[in-house]
């Protein structure tokens, strides 16, 4: 059991991506084959909504497609959507890990705001996959109604707000998922694939503007532009998402190496040696063994020193955190001694 979540907690970037990529494909290939765009129109194309003459026939046939959609693909829709919530959950996991990590506190201040912005993003990402799989639950119910009833549901606008509400969410969580890749890549200290990064931030973002432009146009513009502004978000975040998943398998192991550091290793490195500066006066220190005069600024710069040895080696005593025993580490001088 525990090597299992020590493999999952290993994996969860690449987990996720997987599990949302292959949510997307079922998702895009289920409403695209049962006429879905139909669930939509049967709201959007109401007389009394678009303000203009409609073919009162031709917008029952879009009814019955519709009624016929909602019976097709509602359970395999709830699937897709359990399995895109999971695999946001899995990236938020990704997020949390990395941010709650000392390793993490001690990096450049952009990889920071990249982890934060993933964290962020990972949120939104979850909630709206949340919403979504609510949106699909409650569908299951209406399954075995009558096609009268199903009909009344879809023209209520039940599923349309819902798409409006989550969308806003997929806006901001693209944007910052665009923004976080890049920082995270271009800012590790060893980086996974910067063209990669690049490419998900400009994928990424075009989703974003897609999606929030979708959701702010006028209603008569969205319905003249519906199908090509379909395509675009369609293909932009399948591309988005496929290459997020190549991605994770260059980022991921590099930074579970980093995260594998013994936390007091990290604090040692970073708080005891890291944050000490050099001492800005010269003064002489003398060592009993050799004779020699040593410049406490050389040492200095190296940690707490307690005496210094000869050539050009530096003594220092340090308190060892694991065994509780005094232990002598011995650093080699890279500057000249002077006399």
């Amino acid at each position: 059991m525990i090597a299992l979540i020590d493999m999952l907690s290993a994996h969860t970037l690449r987990i996720g991506a997987l599990l949302e990529l292959s949510a997307c494909f079922m998702a895009n290939f289920l409403f695209m084959t049962s006429s879905g765009i139909a669930i939509f129109q049967a709201f959007h194309e109401q007389p009394d909504m678009r303000g203009m003459p409609v073919d009162k026939k031709a917008y029952e046939e879009k009814i019955k497609l519709a009624v016929a959609a909602v019976r097709s693909i509602g359970m395999a829709s709830n699937v897709a959507a359990l399995m895109w919530a999971l695999g946001a959950l899995f990236i938020l996991g990704f997020a949390v890990k990395i941010t709650s990590d000392v390793w993490y506190s001690s990096q450049h201040r952009l990889f920071r705001y990249g982890g934060n912005f993933l964290y962020t993003g990972a949120t939104l990402d979850f909630i709206w996959t949340l919403i979504n799989l609510a949106v699909w639950t409650s569908v299951i119910n209406y399954l075995k109604a009558p096609d009268e009833v199903i009909a009344h549901f879809l023209q209520g606008g039940f599923f349309t707000f819902g798409v409006i509400a989550y969308k806003c969410l997929i806006g901001f969580q693209s944007l910052l998922y665009g923004v976080s890749f890049l920082l995270l890549d271009l800012y590790h200290p060893e980086g996974g694939s910067t063209c990669l990064a690049w490419t998900l931030f400009y994928s990424w973002t075009a989703c974003g503007v897609i999606v929030l432009v979708t959701n702010f146009l006028p209603l008569p513009v969205f319905l003249t532009l519906a199908t090509p502004l379909l395509l675009a978000y369609t293909v932009s975040v399948l591309l988005s998402i496929i290459l997020t998943v190549a991605w994770s398998f260059t980022i991921e192991p590099v930074v579970n190496r980093h995260l594998a550091k013994d936390p007091e290793d990290v604090e040692m490195e970073h708080g005891m040696y890291g944050n000490v500066m050099p001492s800005a006066s010269v003064q002489p220190l003398y060592s009993a063994t050799s004779g020699s005069m040593w410049p406490s600024s050389v040492m200095g710069s190296y940690g707490p020193v307690a005496h210094a040895g000869p050539h050009g080696v530096g003594m220092a005593t340090v308190k060892d955190r694991r065994g509780g025993e005094d232990e002598t580490s011995t650093r080699q001088s890279s500057h000249a001694v002077l006399p």
